[in-house]
């Protein structure tokens, strides 16, 4: 309610009130994880430069990029020590120069690598690692770094061999670069490698028994996803991509990462590590490494749980997924809504104008919405109403009557000569005094109808009294004249001039307008409408009474803010 009586009238602020929002259910979302770990990084090049320093005869490198300089320094080192070098890269020419390659070894480009393996020595010995990423800079690492056991590294080296026979495209060879031709080696037979990017086949052979738990990393192919509604837990990214993994893993426990090095599926007996390439079965100890990363996952995916349960950090079903983005539940937020427009000045005043309130979810315990309640206004395109024009030729054209009076005493006097001046000096200024008192007191510029129309009624009743009295000096001056020239002329016949009697005025004549000015506020027009527009709070009761005066009028308020 309006508490100060005499304030501007402009947009005043409406709250709903604290709303508890705590049990409100909101469905599909990620929220944090209150154990997940900090978890180590080991640096690619600096692993793959341990493998590379301990090698004697043959090093076989498969990366999607290699352009580390510290790296390319030791096979520089090794090449002039005699160590062989081979090396299946993306793309030669966008990775690295001609001239580096002058160097050391052989290395040929294939163009769907993902993932790294370093295979030192495969006839003795035999070690390698494997990881999912490049070898482009020193500042590159890994949260699983698998050391291949002698097993899979030979696979390893193998599957390199069949891979390197396989491309077609460039070979770069000290300072040659030739064209390779493709021949098709029949593909070796693996024990703990797997090849084919996973076919939906292979992996059906491959997992026998009832699936445990299957993790997809970004590069997980499109195979692995029918295994989702088999598995009893589902780990994935979080991002968009798991939307989709979450709508076919039904009935599973749902975990998310914000990075995951491989994929794996792991049934009763075993575990399968993949890239978008290839994978390995892990052994014991490797399957202890990626258990103990896999564990503690970032994110739980909640299907369904009420906002004032929720303690960690969330990305919600609305939003884009993205681990950066994630909010936190707030204790209490305040929501701005769109102005709410009165329907008219009454509405206003009661303040009880409500927008509706917004259904999209409200991350918050408790929610505050405020807006402001807008008064109606007058409309851009509104004109001063006649009525004060109307008016004002009115108030000129009484003080005109007025004048035409005044003129016409002041015209007798004038005419006046000597003594007959001074005999009736005090009887014309009693005539003047009347008038002036009339447009000082009586007059005061009345808008008011019954005012200005008992303004008129007096003023011509003055106008009549004058009249009369003004033609009574003047029939005695005219026989004074007329006595005093005809016994000037001794008796002599002469024609004699009679004073002009005066125009009388007529106050009477003149139109009142038909509706008067309101006394509070400013009367406007828009085509057949009113309006009367009010600035302050003391005009509003005023201004109720003077709209019912006039046809199809509103009562708004005149913008001042």
């Amino acid at each position: 309610m309006i508490s100060d009586n005499n304030t501007q009238i402009m947009p005043k602020d409406v709250s709903s009130g604290i709303i508890d929002n705590s049990k409100q259910i909101i469905s599909g979302f990620w929220e944090k994880s209150g154990n997940a770990p900090n978890r180590m990084k080991e640096n690619n090049v600096q692993r793959a430069l341990d493998i590379i320093g301990n090698s004697r005869e043959t090093i076989f490198i498969y990366t999607p990029r290699i352009a580390a300089g510290d790296l390319l320094l030791e096979l520089e080192k090794k090449q002039n020590d005699g160590v062989r070098i081979y090396l299946l890269v993306n793309n030669l020419d966008t990775h690295y120069s001609n001239k580096i390659l002058e160097h050391f070894g052989i290395a040929r480009e294939r163009a769907d690598i993902t993932s790294t393996f370093v295979i030192s020595d495969p006839e003795n010995g035999c070690t390698g690692i494997w990881f999912e990423g490049d070898l482009s800079s020193k500042g590159n690492s890994s949260p699983i770094i698998l050391d291949l056991n002698n097993k899979q590294a030979y696979e390893a080296y193998c599957h390199f061999t069949h891979l390197w026979w396989k491309s077609e495209g460039d070979e770069i060879k000290g300072n040659r670069k030739i064209k390779t031709k493709k021949i098709h080696p029949k593909a070796p037979e693996y024990a703990s490698l797997i090849s084919s990017a996973f076919r939906i086949d292979a992996l059906d052979k491959l997992v026998s028994e009832e699936i445990q738990e299957i993790c997809l990393s970004n590069n997980a192919p499109e195979s692995a996803a029918v295994f989702l509604d088999d598995s009893n837990r589902v780990s994935c990214v979080v991002n968009e991509k798991s939307r989709e993994y979450i709508e076919d893993a039904d009935g599973a426990t749902i975990t998310g990462y914000n990075y995951l090095p491989f994929s794996f599926i792991s049934d009763v007996k075993k575990t399968i590590a993949f890239s978008g390439d290839f994978g390995f079965i892990l052994d014991e100890r490797q399957k202890k490494n990626a258990s103990h990363y896999t564990s503690s996952p970032d994110w739980d995916y909640i299907t369904k749980k009420e906002i004032g349960n929720i303690q960690g950090m969330i990305l919600p079903s609305d939003s884009d997924w993205d681990s950066k983005n994630a909010i936190s539940i707030e204790s209490e937020k305040i929501i701005p809504l769109d102005d709410v427009f009165a329907n008219s000045i009454d509405d206003w005043v009661r303040g009880e104008c409500r927008p509706k309130y917004p259904d999209k979810l409200c991350y918050a315990n408790s929610i505050e919405y405020t807006w402001k309640i807008v008064p109606p206004i007058l409309p851009l395109n509104a004109k001063k109403h006649a009525l004060y024009s109307q008016w004002s030729d009115f108030e000129i054209r009484v003080k005109r009557a007025c004048q035409e009076i005044l003129s016409e005493i002041e015209r007798y006097e004038n005419s006046l000569e000597g003594l007959k001046k001074i005999t009736k000096q005090n009887l014309i200024s009693d005539q003047k005094g009347r008038l002036n008192s009339f447009l000082k007191t009586e007059w005061a510029k009345e808008t008011d109808i019954q005012k200005a129309s008992d303004a008129l009624k007096k003023l011509e009743i003055i106008n009549e009294a004058i009249f009369q009295e003004l033609e009574e000096l003047k029939k005695n001056d005219v026989k004074e004249s007329e006595t005093n020239e005809y016994s000037e002329s001794s008796g002599k016949n002469k024609e004699i001039k009679k004073k002009t009697v005066s125009k009388k005025a007529n106050p009477g004549s003149i139109a009142i307008p038909k509706h008067p000015l309101p006394k509070a506020g400013i009367l406007y027009r828009v085509g057949n409408d009113d309006y009367l527009a009010i600035k302050r709070t003391d005009e509003i009761e005023t201004a109720k009474k003077e709209i019912l005066i006039y046809t199809n009028c509103r009562l708004v308020a005149e913008k001042t803010w």
